[in-house]
Formats: C-alpha cells, sequence, structure tokens
C-alpha cells in the first residue's frame, strides 16, 4: 500500500471517529432533553393526581359529614334564633305541635300528646286504612239518606241511591274533606277495624267521643303522616293518596311557592292543618289550634312560615359546618 493510500484511509476512520462521537453528543444531549421533559411532566402529573385525589377524599369526608347530620351542639346563631322564634309563637298561642325532619329525624314537640277535637282530620286515618289494606277501591257503595251531611262538595253531584265507588269516596274525603264520603267510608271499615288499624301503626288516640270524628293528637297525626309518605312508594294506590292530599283547598300550610301534601280540620273552636313539605329535604308538620275556624288558618300559617325558615336554616347550617370541618371554610 502506497503513503498515499494510507493517509487516505487515516483520515477517513478520523472523519468516521469524529462523526461517530458528533452522533453520541447529539443523541446525549436529546436522551438528557428528552427524560427531563419526561420527569417534568411526571412530577407536573404526579402534583395534579396528588391535588384530584386530595379533592377526592375532602369530598368524600363531606359527603359523610352532611350524612350524620348535626346535633344542636353544632347550631350556628341562625338556626337557633328561627328555632327560638317558633317555640315562642307557639308557646304565646297555645299551639299543639309537631315538626320531623324527614332526612335526619330532628324533631320540635309542643303538646303532641294533648287530645282536642280533630274534625276532619279522622280522614287520613280512614285513606291509609284503605290503601294499606289493599281495598278494592272500585267497590261501589250504595248512597243511603242516613250518609248524607252538610259539607259534601264532592257529593253533591250523587243522588240517594247511586252507587258511589269506594276510590271515588276517599277522594272526595281527602281532596274536599267531604262529610258524607266519610260517613260511608267509615260504615264500610267499621270504627272498631279502623281503631285497630290506629293502634297498629302506634297512634293512642282515635275516634273517641260521640261522633264520627273524635279526638287527635299531633303525635298521632305525624304517625299517620310517616305512614301516608311511606305508602306514597310502597303501594300503587298510595300515589292516589299523595295526589288527593297534594291540593289547595282550605290549605293553610301553604305560602309563596312553598307547598305541601295535607289534610286539615275544622269545626267551631277548632282548626287544623298536617302536611308534608313537598320539595327538597321533606318534613312533617301537624298544626293543632283552637283559634276557631275563621282565625285558626292565619295562625297555622303563621307556624307554617316559621317552621319552614327553620327548616331552612337547619339544612344551610349542616351545609357551612361540613364545608368549615372539611374545607375550613366558614
Amino acid at each position: 500500500m502506497t503513503k498515499k493510500r494510507k493517509k487516505k484511509k487515516l483520515k477517513l476512520k478520523k472523519s468516521i471517529k469524529l462523526m461517530l462521537l458528533l452522533l453520541i453528543l447529539v443523541l446525549f444531549a436529546y436522551s438528557q432533553n428528552f427524560f427531563g421533559i419526561f420527569e417534568y411532566k411526571r412530577k407536573n402529573i404526579s402534583a395534579e393526581t396528588t391535588e384530584e385525589h386530595k379533592g377526592v377524599i375532602r369530598k368524600m369526608r363531606y359527603d359523610n359529614c352532611i350524612k350524620d347530620g348535626i346535633t344542636e351542639e353544632n347550631f350556628n346563631d341562625n338556626t337557633i334564633n328561627a328555632k327560638n322564634e317558633l317555640t315562642k309563637y307557639l308557646n304565646n298561642n297555645d299551639i299543639y305541635y309537631y315538626y320531623q325532619d324527614k332526612d335526619y329525624g330532628y324533631e320540635i314537640k309542643r303538646k303532641e300528646t294533648t287530645s282536642i277535637y280533630g274534625a276532619s282530620l279522622v280522614k287520613l286515618s280512614t285513606a291509609l286504612y284503605l290503601i294499606d289494606n289493599d281495598v278494592d277501591l272500585s267497590t261501589e257503595l250504595v248512597y243511603l239518606a242516613k250518609f248524607k251531611t252538610a259539607y259534601s262538595t264532592g257529593m253533591q253531584k250523587h243522588k240517594i241511591g247511586d252507587k258511589v265507588s269506594i276510590g271515588e269516596l276517599m277522594k272526595y274525603s281527602i281532596t274536599y274533606s267531604d262529610n258524607t264520603a266519610h260517613h260511608m267510608i267509615l260504615n264500610y271499615i267499621g270504627k272498631t277495624k279502623l281503631q285497630e288499624y290506629s293502634k297498629s301503626l302506634g297512634a293512642k288516640v282515635l275516634l273517641t267521643g260521640w261522633d264520627d270524628f273524635g279526638n287527635q293528637t299531633a303525635e298521632d297525626m305525624n304517625i299517620y303522616l310517616n305512614r301516608a309518605y311511606e305508602l306514597f312508594t310502597e303501594k300503587e294506590n298510595g300515589k292516589l293518596l299523595k295526589e288527593y292530599m297534594n291540593n289547595t283547598d282550605t290549605n293553610a300550610l301553604n305560602f309563596d311557592d312553598v307547598t305541601f301534601m295535607h289534610k286539615y280540620g275544622s269545626y267551631s273552636l277548632y282548626f287544623h292543618d298536617v302536611g308534608i313539605y313537598n320539595g327538597n329535604h321533606p318534613y312533617n308538620v301537624s298544626i293543632l289550634t283552637t283559634k276557631t275556624e275563621a282565625k285558626g288558618p292565619s295562625y297555622v300559617n303563621k307556624v307554617s312560615k316559621l317552621t319552614y325558615d327553620f327548616h331552612k336554616a337547619y339544612y344551610e347550617n349542616l351545609d357551612s359546618y361540613c364545608k368549615k370541618l372539611v374545607y375550613g371554610e366558614d
């Protein structure tokens, strides 16, 4: 091999080595940059995942707090003031009263076991009996003269001797508080059976007295409201009861856009209204008064508003309490 060819070969080897070295340097630089970017992204993904995980944990803690509810020791000033205003009005006006929240069972009561004349409140218990005992509502009863009574809006379109279905009578009894329909239903059921059914629910006072209406207590009415609420979904005909109770006839519980499924009772010195708040976070309220048929509705309506104000404050209190506990928010 000549010297000239050897020199060319050496130059080629040097060039190749130089190119390989440059290639290695380029690859090294690229790899450092690549892995740096990857590490940066990994760290950020990790940070984001950690924050997301913390958020999930906080949400779970908040939900568990809401699920547990709050006790009176955690009531804030708004809730305490709303309760005090309600109880003050109840005491000053001698109202027989029972409030029960359906989500947590919190209760406010006053003279709830005192028995007073209930008038048409008894009609709720007859409807419960019919639905709970799966009575065929298409069964027809004969309208006899002995059943005819004043204040019978629904039965006005029927004449003596007509056959009227039990379902139609129940509708009249609840929606219009029809007295003739009530007498026909009660005659069909029988007082003793209705009293036995009432006791099976835990109620203590029913049909005590000389007529087909008798006495009631706020506590017993709360029991009936609870059973009605259950029947709305437990029994097919419970949907009818919900529909019939959702009326505006002499509904003293309703105000503004706040509505209740209810049953009222009214006679002489007595006016009462009991019902279930028909919205988010439902509750029972039973308000019995001796304020007369004329004045009673205004007292009941005032108590209904004060009850709603407390109920709203209670749930706002619960939300703020749990947020403060979990997120540190006031």
